[in-house]
């Protein structure tokens, strides 16, 4: 048996994740590529109710803290503004974030770390749009570690990795693995 294919074994053992999808689902719904144009186009659909009516009444209390807000829009902006699924550059938000709780860093230290998020940039444009973006993965985030279940996830909170290809980022559970996440969550980002 490959290396690969333990891994992979291993992932769909033991993966455990939090949100959305948990353990197993997250390692069955990954792909092994030797290229990422191995994986399949993402299609958004219409998403199922994400939360209850009392849930999304506190998501509406919060605020997300707008320098949070501005370094991750503008992570977005670098990472992903060829990207043209809304839901795939969310998937950067939730990578910073899931880092921030994998590693208990600030949103500050995760995105300005030497050699990690080189389309960030504290300077220069970052249209509204993915401002706007940043403060609604942020709120969901905030919901998430309020207890809420199902908030519109785009990423499982295992996979930290990503590179880009100039069209698509993929996102792994570890650095250039080969196993990139397939795009199986649906997006909250479609409307009916």
């Amino acid at each position: 048996m490959s290396k690969n294919r333990r891994k992979a074994l291993a992932l769909l053992a033991g993966t455990f994740c939090t949100g959305a999808v948990i353990g197993a689902a997250t390692a069955a719904l990954a792909v092994k590529a030797d290229k990422p144009e191995a994986i399949p186009v993402f299609v958004e659909k219409p998403m199922p109710v994400v939360m209850t009516i009392n849930e999304q009444d506190e998501l509406n209390t919060y605020t997300p803290d707008p320098e949070e807000v501005e370094l991750i829009g503008r992570t977005i902006w670098g990472e992903a503004k060829g990207v043209k699924s809304k839901a795939e550059r969310a998937a950067v938000a939730w990578c910073i974030l899931n880092r921030v709780d994998k590693w208990d860093k600030t949103i500050e230290e995760v995105v300005t770390a030497p050699m990690q998020f080189l389309g960030y940039t504290p300077e220069g444009e970052c249209p509204q749009e993915h401002l706007d973006l940043a403060a609604d993965v942020l709120t969901r985030w905030n919901a998430e570690k309020e207890g809420a279940e199902n908030v519109g996830r785009t990423l499982p909170a295992d996979y930290l990795y990503f590179y880009g290809d100039g069209e698509r980022n993929h996102f792994s559970i570890e650095w250039r693995s080969g196993i990139y996440w397939r795009w199986t969550l649906t997006s909250p980002y479609i409307t009916k």
